[in-house]
C-alpha cells in the first residue's frame, strides 16, 4: 500500500468532487429565476465537500481529520436526495 502524500490522492476527495460538477451542470438547465436562489444554496452546501476533506488531510492529525469529515457528511446531508415520496 502506497502512502497519500497529498489531499489529491484522497479518494474520498476526487469523489467528492463529483457531485459539484454535477450540480453545476444541472444548475445551467434551470430556470433562470432559480439559478440564484436554489441554485446558490445547493453549491453553499456541494462545494466545502472536498475542500473539507482536502483541509482536513491538511492537519496532519488523525483526530482533526476526522472532524473535517464529519463537518463533510453534514454537507452531504444537506443536498442529499428526500427518500420520502
Amino acid at each position: 500500500m502506497r502512502k497519500i502524500r497529498t489531499h489529491r490522492g484522497l479518494i474520498a476527495r476526487q469523489r467528492g468532487m463529483k457531485p459539484a460538477s454535477v450540480l453545476y451542470r444541472v444548475a445551467q438547465a434551470m430556470p433562470p429565476d432559480e439559478r440564484f436562489g436554489l441554485t446558490g444554496q445547493m453549491r453553499r452546501a456541494v462545494v466545502p465537500i472536498p475542500s473539507n476533506i482536502a483541509g482536513g488531510f491538511g492537519r496532519g492529525t488523525r483526530p482533526e481529520f476526522l472532524k473535517f469529515l464529519r463537518t463533510t457528511r453534514g454537507s452531504l446531508f444537506g443536498v442529499q436526495e428526500d427518500p420520502r415520496p
